[in-house]
């Protein structure tokens, strides 16, 4: 038989109770422990008697809890997200060999207008996604990852194809009112990663997730060098005239002084329709294709890892229709910086971001020195990626030994110093000093800059990952459409300033680097490696303000603000891993965790179906905040015992400082 103790707290008023057990658990937090019941007897474990308990890893118990959500296990479901990347990394690769020159030969053949064109619509563009990231962000976290991802990954084929077809100015527009669909799957494509992963391997295990990250950088390093290999090979097939050569080489000297290579309202050389002018749009439709089939693998292979519990809304559309009003505040997501700690370190993110928004007029500033060929700068792009690999191989070490923030963010940063340095001080002249420089400093400082943001990941809850992500992403794309215009202007005032100030922008990135690099170094002291190697990652943002007001649960928060050493346990396979812990003991006591609907009616289901394996007998505790609510709504639901039954059952609560009532604590019901 199975007898089952609500138990609640003192009484708090709550608004908006509803009915057990769906739509009422979520109003309530609930505290998280185990506590077994001395004095009874049976117990919980094999027929023989036999009182061992039971241990299963966390790692396991999260693959059963995934196995459950999705049919499929994680590494299974890993496997589909490697090949989905994979596909990616192929066809960013193809379109990004090619991208310059291609622009150049079918689009406009003016480093300085398609700067300028860069700026024009990446600034409203980037005004935009700061309004639109966040307001998907909290769609991936409360209705669907999949959807999301799966809506950026067609818009990102869409946005290739019509590059590779009909290349023109209109369409490099087009391109860019795509990518406010496209581009938001970079974030949450690392808030289903998360999905994948136990708290434990998110946080600690072999560098937790900067050597999850650094560990799909390998993967990916290997992908792009085979097809920045195949991409060469095709490439020096046409320097050889074994195959299609580079149509923008070919015919450099004719366009030279032109604006157009292509004449307006063509899309090839001859203007006798459609066709393959050479290696550059072979590259592109390529390019193209990989993209397309990644959204097929998306669509198609990868699973729902949003877990039941977290979504809110029924769809999409019921979340736009109920929800709209959000779209116009897009700084709310901001709110997950909850603690002191995550607002400095996204700070010193911001400044990067800001470094960042200047990457092509950083770029064209090093091009115009020499303007190297395709070739040539893949010939400089070979070694710094074998550098930048074999940095890779590093991370989890690295991360391991010196935390985050020393091994990670502080020698990133002074690597990126040397090299700005090194790129402003070598003149056109020596440019040949690049083939040194460039592999030798960007190389590593990339590849570690690449794993920065896993240090804030790590200090944020799983299930507002996708809110999260946006709200980096908010504060990317506001400076963006805003630090845009100076970086333009360092790059056009700066063309026919003598040496070194014809890199005026780039010595402005080398003044930000040293700030950053400075903010970095007062942390020093409060680096939060410790706190992350203990499990206790999450403690300061359990008592944030954040947490315990209304903001956490608008954004898709399901973890309790209430115990900052509580583990997850989220669902039914959550409450039957704590009755797994306790196995063994006589009676157990579940002081649940998460504020979900449907807990209780499919944990008793389970309690039902498994009740003929029980040898004896099974207590169950639940324990609610502001239970008295429910109950007095909704007594006439439930199967009150006389008052002798619940004071013999607080009699036996195992309280130490006092009777049940003094502290607050008692059973109200047995069912």
């Amino acid at each position: 038989s199975s007898r089952v103790l609500v138990m609640t707290t003192s009484p708090r008023k709550v608004n908006g109770a509803c009915g057990l057990p769906h739509g009422a658990i979520s109003e309530f937090e609930m505290t998280s422990t185990i506590n077994v019941i001395p004095g009874a007897e049976g117990h919980f474990g094999d027929h023989d008697g036999n009182n061992e308990k039971a241990t299963l890893s966390d790692e396991e118990l999260h693959a059963a809890e995934f196995f459950q959500l999705t049919g499929m296990s994680p590494q299974r479901c890993y496997r589909v997200v490697l090949l989905s990347i994979a596909l990616k990394i192929m066809g960013g690769a193809w379109v990004g060999m090619v991208f310059l020159e291609y622009s150049r030969y079918y689009v406009m053949n003016s480093v300085e207008m398609l700067a300028f064109l860069e700026a024009v619509t990446g600034s409203p563009q980037a005004l935009l996604k700061a309004f639109l990231f966040p307001f998907l962000g909290v769609i991936s976290d409360r209705v669907s990852r999949k959807r999301v991802i799966g809506a950026s990954s067609v818009a990102r084929a869409i946005s290739i194809w019509l590059l590779a077809v009909l290349p023109c100015v209109e369409t490099l527009v087009m391109m860019r009112c795509l990518s406010l669909v496209g581009d938001i799957g970079y974030s949450i494509s690392d808030a289903m990663l998360r999905d994948l992963f136990s708290a434990t391997e998110w946080e600690r295990v072999g560098g937790g997730a900067t050597g999850i990250k650094a560990r799909l950088a390998i993967f990916g390093t290997f992908v792009l060098a085979g097809a920045v290999g195949f991409g060469m090979s095709l490439m020096w097939l046409g320097e050889q005239g074994l195959f299609l050569q580079n149509e923008y080489t070919m015919r450099k000297e004719e366009c030279a002084d032109q604006r157009h290579c292509v004449p307006i309202g063509q899309f090839s050389w001859d203007g006798h329709g459609w066709h393959i002018d050479g290696y550059l749009r072979l590259m592109m439709l390529l390019g193209a294709t990989a993209y397309t089939l990644e959204a097929m693998v998306v669509m198609f292979l990868l699973p729902e890892t949003l877990r039941h519990e977290y979504r809110s809304e029924a769809g999409i559309r019921t979340f736009i229709w109920r929800r709209w009003r959000q779209f116009a505040s897009p700084w709310n997501n901001l709110r997950v910086f909850a603690t002191a700690e995550l607002r400095q370190l996204a700070g010193i993110r911001l400044i990067h971001y800001i470094i960042g928004t200047g990457a092509n007029a950083l770029f064209f500033t090093w091009y115009r020195r020499k303007e190297p060929d395709t070739l040539t700068m893949y010939a400089i792009g070979v070694p710094t990626g074998v550098l930048g690999f074999l940095t890779l191989l590093f991370v989890s070490r690295i991360v391991d030994r010196y935390g985050d923030l020393r091994g990670i963010w502080i020698s990133s940063n002074v690597l990126f110093i040397g090299f700005a340095i090194g790129i402003a001080m070598v003149p056109g002249s020596h440019w040949y000093l690049s083939f040194v420089l460039v592999p030798v400093l960007s190389g590593p400082s990339t590849a570690l800059a690449g794993f920065t943001p896993e240090l804030l990941a790590k200090l944020i809850p799983p299930d507002i990952q996708g809110t999260f992500q946006t709200a980096k992403s908010l504060l990317y794309d506001l400076q963006r459409a805003v630090f845009v215009w100076p970086w333009l202007g360092l790059f056009v005032g700066s063309k026919d300033l003598p040496y070194p100030l014809d890199a005026l922008a780039v010595w402005v990135a080398l003044a930000l680097l040293v700030v950053a690099l400075w903010l970095t170094c007062m942390l020093w002291y409060r680096d939060p490696r410790d706190t992350i190697r203990t499990g206790k990652a999450l403690d300061g943002y359990w008592l944030s303000s954040y947490v315990q007001g209304r903001w956490y649960r608008k954004h898709g928060g399901r973890q309790p603000g209430v115990s900052p050493t509580a583990t997850e346990t989220s669902g039914p396979a959550g409450l039957r891993r704590q009755a797994v812990a306790a196995e063994g003991a006589s009676k157990v006591g579940l002081y649940l965790k998460h504020p979900e609907d449907g807990i209780v009616s499919d944990y008793m289901s389970s309690l039902r179906e498994s009740s003929g394996q029980i040898p004896r007998s099974l207590s169950v505790l639940f324990c609610f905040i502001d239970g008295d609510d429910i109950f007095r709504a909704h007594s006439g639901s439930l199967s009150i015992v006389d008052e002798g039954s619940i004071a013999e059952a607080n009699a036996a609560l195992p309280i130490d400082d006092g009777p049940a009532e003094s502290n607050g604590l008692r059973v109200t019901e047995i069912i």
